[in-house]
């Protein structure tokens, strides 16, 4: 049985592949610095020199540019290195999303249908078709791995997972939260989870000190302070900056972060059966909400708390194909997956708070932005009758996979 899963899920991959790949065909490709980006271009440099060869704050990501190092050194030029390892992190981000899906017995269509939204939304899959010389995917995938350890082993794997997930971006302390107030609230004893978990929070500290006294090539630049991060609140005064952020947390994964956004009540008692998902989720948004312009960049780690949801929306609601199929629709309307990409659109679309704040936002900006907003706000609300049209059963949802045996 156990086999058969491995199978399966092996074939979700790949389907989610599939997708990926036609993305990478269709979406362009970014055009700054002959193709490398801005932050990609400081990736690669840790790739192709040394590690302390990018930025103070790309080199407190050190594991995924030094990952990419094994086909940049097998020979290939530096963007197809960082194209083939965003395949590789692909496959593993699905698979694992999938075994994630597994702790809760999620039916292979729903996790074909998951895996397949994941595959055409912007954060977790074209912007790296467009803009390949970035880690975030690779990060994702760490830190869905990560928590799938965490869940299902414990230990020193988690310890482990939760170090690994420190090393491929920052975000992955969440990990290490999470899984400490996992551990606590199921009553394996404070100072067990503190042995497993304080490692990755004391190891972001000392990446941190590392990147800031060891950079040659960034001296005038420092990492983030709270005070930057306390400066950047500001912003929830821009009511721009509120709309902007409001749409793309409820459309970080398309319809299906829709499908959970349409069942606020819902959402808050799965989140209080299982607290450390809160936790988890609070770091990744107030991360977010502090975090200026990038918006989806930092809200899509919460892909992780977004899949156990789901895993307890379809165990609850069922959907059948109608709501399945309206929720794909606004997938595709909100992430536009096949759409060619250009400079342009680039910051319109998906960076629009660094546009409206400049001369760039233009007219065309502004009704593109409203018209958006109107369309998935219907769109949103189509599917909420229909939702609300069917039958939900809303029993306990299992906070352990030893429970689905109880």
């Amino acid at each position: 049985m156990r086999h058969r899963a491995w199978v399966n899920n092996l074939l979700i991959a790949a389907i989610g592949l599939i997708v990926f790949a036609v993305l990478n065909v269709r979406s362009g490709r970014v055009e700054a610095n002959d193709g490398l980006g801005w932050d990609g271009r400081q990736y690669a440099h840790m790739v192709t020199a040394r590690i302390t060869d990018g930025t103070v704050a790309t080199q407190t990501r050190p594991l995924l540019p030094f990952l990419t190092r094994l086909p940049y050194y097998a020979g290939l030029d530096i963007i197809p290195s960082f194209q083939v390892m965003n395949f590789v992190y692909a496959a593993a981000l699905y698979f694992f999303l999938c075994l994630i899906l597994d702790l809760y017995e999620v039916a292979n269509i729903y996790k074909v249908y998951f895996v397949v939204s994941v595959a055409l939304c912007i954060a977790t899959s074209k912007m790296f078709a467009f803009y390949p010389t970035l880690v975030d995917l690779g990060a994702l995938a760490v830190l869905s791995a990560s928590t799938y350890v965490v869940m299902k082993y414990g230990g020193w794997a988690a310890c482990v997972a939760a170090l690994l997930a420190v090393g491929a971006r920052e975000f992955g302390v969440a990990v290490a939260f999470f899984g400490f107030h996992r551990e606590v609230r199921l009553g394996r004893g404070f100072v067990r989870a503190l042995l497993t978990y304080a490692p990755a929070v004391v190891a972001l500290f000392l990446i941190r000190h590392w990147a800031s006294t060891t950079n040659l090539g960034d001296r005038d630049r420092v990492l983030l302070t709270a005070g930057d991060f306390i400066a950047n609140l500001a912003l929830w005064r821009d009511p721009p900056f509120v709309a902007f952020f409001v749409y793309f947390l409820v459309t970080i994964l398309g319809g299906i972060t829709i499908l959970l956004a349409l069942k606020p009540l819902w959402s808050i008692r799965r989140l209080a059966e299982t607290p450390e998902l809160f936790t988890y989720g609070v770091l990744i948004v107030g991360a977010a909400a502090v975090g200026n312009a990038d918006i989806w960049r930092y809200l899509v780690f919460l892909l992780p708390v977004v899949a156990i949801l789901f895993a307890a929306y379809v165990r609850d609601v069922r959907p059948g194909p109608v709501i399945l199929t309206a929720a794909l629709l606004l997938t595709l309307v909100t992430q536009q997956p096949f759409t060619q990409m250009d400079m342009t659109h680039y910051f319109r679309d998906w960076f629009p708070g660094y546009v409206y704040r400049t001369d760039d936002a233009t007219p065309v900006f502004w009704s593109t932005w409203w018209v958006r907003i109107a369309v998935t706000c219907g769109g949103a609300i189509a599917l909420g009758i229909v939702q609300w049209m069917t039958v939900t059963r809303l029993s306990p949802f299992p906070s352990s996979p030893s429970e689905l045996s109880s």
